[in-house]
């Protein structure tokens, strides 16, 4: 049941499941705000590529635990990642010139002869 104002705002009221198929293409477009609240669990499946792209800020807040998956190379791209917390890594850090910078100091990298996989001493300047 729907129901349409006199100046234009409709509020639709649905009391059991509801259910949308579009055999074609389906664009959303709103100019104002939207807020979505869901009181149970989100599944997003998308067959093919998916982009986002926001013209501001992105924040996420998590009170559980955070996945991603990738089986394909991942990409994070910014002028500064900033990491708080303990960080763990599991297989073989790299990096483009074979130095780490750990706050205020650099240790050589073990450019592959360090079977370790330990570092090299620290850099002097």
């Amino acid at each position: 049941r729907y129901e349409v104002s006199a100046n234009g705002s409709k509020n639709e009221v649905i009391v059991r499941d509801n259910y949308k198929l579009v055999v074609g293409q389906d664009t959303l477009e709103v100019t104002g705000n939207v807020r979505i609240i869901v009181s149970g669990n989100v599944d997003v499946a998308v067959a093919g590529n998916m982009n986002s792209q926001v013209g501001g800020n992105s924040e996420s807040t998590v009170t559980g635990t955070t996945k991603i998956t990738s089986t394909g190379d991942m990409t994070l791209k910014s002028d500064n990642i900033k990491l708080d917390g303990n960080v763990i890594v599991t297989g073989t850090t790299k990096t483009s010139d074979g130095n780490i910078t750990l706050d205020t100091h650099e240790h050589l990298g073990d450019g592959g002869d360090n079977e370790s996989g330990n570092t090299g001493p620290p850099l002097t300047n």
